[in-house]
């Protein structure tokens, strides 16, 4: 999790200032009651904002993982564990731990002509295909008492994700804008056949849904505007699939949560 705030951190100072050593260009704007011309020296693409169509793709990098909260089953195991901690005849499937573990991805995405609403609003739609890896590790009970970990994961898992977010963004100085997003992102997996995976291991559901919020910086160039941003993820939906097997007996729900460092690039 570190590195993702190390490496936006370094993308943002790095891109600062090239974007502020850029050759300064002289622009000319009319005064209507003057009729005088006004340079204004460093700035790239002052008429930028102004354009109705802004096209472009982004490029992500992720870290998954889950929130996973168990049932009173598995508070019984534990609660029996304590209170008799000879495990040699308790059956190998006895499971008596869950952890998520967190693995990074990647993301690719388009951005899409924005909506916008005021001078610092506007709705940007944000589709794109994000491919995860999803592990959870289960610990139970040997046939001798010994602890036993198992890593169980479907493949990898692709995701069509639509977002659709607000964005709040500051007032331009120079080179440089500040902005805000916050939304919601729907996930459909796609090049799965569910009922075909193994019933006997946990399968997950093949739609999500999540709320999104996060922050960045717009750097203006004279060919294009690349904007980093870090975003974070929520899922709001069980991703549990009804099976009845000895992982989903004590698990009670499995909520996906992501953080993402984008590379924007808008022309």
């Amino acid at each position: 999790m570190r590195l993702f705030f190390l490496v936006f951190g370094l993308l943002g100072c790095t891109s600062i200032v090239f974007a502020q050593s850029t050759p300064p260009k002289s622009v000319y704007s009319f005064d209507t009651k003057k009729s005088k011309k006004k340079r204004v020296k460093g700035m790239n693409r002052p008429e930028y904002d102004q354009r109705l169509l802004h096209l472009g793709f982004s490029f992500g990098l992720h870290y998954t993982t889950f929130r996973i909260r168990t049932n009173q089953e598995f508070a019984n195991r534990i609660a029996a564990r304590q209170a008799n901690p000879d495990t040699g005849t308790r059956a190998p499937t006895t499971i008596f731990g869950a952890d998520p573990i967190g693995v990074p991805g990647f993301t690719v995405g388009f951005i899409l002509p924005n909506f916008r609403i005021n001078r610092y609003f506007e709705l940007r739609f944000h589709p794109s295909v994000s491919f995860y890896n999803r592990y959870v590790n289960f610990r139970y009970s040997g046939a001798r008492g010994d602890s036993i970990s198992t890593q169980l994961n479907q493949s990898i898992y692709s995701f069509v994700e639509p977002t659709i977010l607000l964005k709040y963004h500051s007032k331009r100085r120079n080179n440089t804008r500040m902005f805000m997003v916050a939304g919601i992102k729907p996930g459909l997996e796609v090049g799965v056949k569910r009922e075909e995976l193994d019933p006997t291991v946990l399968r997950l559901k093949g739609a999500d849904l999540s709320i999104e919020y996060g922050f960045g910086i717009e750097l203006y160039y004279p060919l294009f505007k690349f904007s980093p941003e870090l975003r974070f993820s929520h899922g709001l939906l069980n991703m549990i699939y009804p099976d009845n097997n000895r992982y989903t007996q004590i698990l009670n729900r499995m909520n996906t949560h992501t953080v993402t460092l984008f590379l924007n690039f808008e022309g």
